[in-house]
């Protein structure tokens, strides 16, 4: 298994069709979370409406759901490797191979992904 670097490329929405391929830093592991190498990566409806008809500020706004602060990475839904894994995780193990989902693993994106007949992510989640 390859060494994972400090650093990767992110293609992330700064503004209203403002995409921009980013270098940023790797994020720290964090209790309930897995480190997923991506090796596939897919744009869907929804990032193409964010980048055409943004909802909210891309740089500065800290996004309700994930906690995270923009410019925002697009592409949610994607495949890889789990590469680390937190102490408190137990469902998922170094290696696993699948389809994850960034948006329904924490807080309240997880609470609303678990409530949709729709979401197929309980099995994916990454805690």
């Amino acid at each position: 298994m390859r060494r994972m670097s400090s650093s990767m490329r992110a293609l992330r929405l700064h503004g209203p069709q403002d995409l921009r391929l980013d270098t940023v830093p790797v994020p720290r592991l964090r209790p309930g979370t897995v480190k997923v190498r991506v090796e596939w990566n897919g744009i869907c409806g929804s990032d193409l409406h964010h980048y055409t008809h943004p909802a909210v500020p891309a740089t500065g706004f800290v996004h309700p759901l994930i906690g995270e602060e923009g410019p925002f990475v697009q592409g949610h839904e994607f495949s890889g490797r789990v590469v680390e894994v937190a102490d408190d995780v137990t469902s998922v193990q170094v290696g696993a191979v699948g389809p994850w989902s960034r948006s329904c693993t924490t807080g309240p994106a997880r609470r609303a992904c678990a409530a949709s007949p729709t979401c197929a992510c309980s099995s994916a989640s990454s805690g």
